[in-house]
């Protein structure tokens, strides 16, 4: 198991719809201490997001440690990574 920091760039405008475009550079972690320090690294921020990776797969997205993301979730974030879910 592994884990990845996705980062989210929301676009749209008031007279349109508002969709969140999810970003990773993949570069995986073997703890989630690791990728949580490198999440803060790399957005200067606590605004990501870390996925976890199992056999190559995204199989869970969260905050932090925190709250866990439904499946649908997790299935849009691994098609705009280009991961599979």
């Amino acid at each position: 198991m592994s884990y990845i920091v996705i980062i989210g760039q929301v676009i749209g405008s008031p007279g349109t719809r508002y969709v969140t475009e999810w970003y990773s550079d993949l570069e995986e972690k073997r703890t989630l201490r690791a990728a949580i320090s490198h999440g803060f690294k790399t957005r200067g921020s606590d605004d990501f997001r870390i996925g976890k990776i199992e056999r190559s797969r995204l199989v869970g997205v969260s905050w932090m440690d925190q709250k866990q993301f439904d499946r649908e979730e997790v299935t849009d974030t691994a098609d705009q990574l280009g991961l599979r879910s």
